[in-house]
């Protein structure tokens, strides 16, 4: 019985983290939304911004 009220204490947890997280990922979007119609600026589109490769795969010289 103590794994079973653990497990759901971690469920309770993680729950209220992604709860957490999604408020953040709101909170930003709505940041985009008014920097669009207050600056004119699209963050998500904007080509000023430098792109990264990240994961890409480089030559070995």
């Amino acid at each position: 019985m103590n794994k079973v009220k653990e497990m759901q204490s971690r469920i309770a947890d993680l729950e209220r983290a992604l709860g957490q997280k999604q408020m953040n990922i709101d909170y930003l979007e709505k940041m985009i939304e008014l920097a669009k119609q207050d600056y004119d600026i699209d963050i998500k589109k904007n080509s000023n911004t430098p792109q990264f490769g990240g994961s890409k795969t480089t030559k070995k010289n």
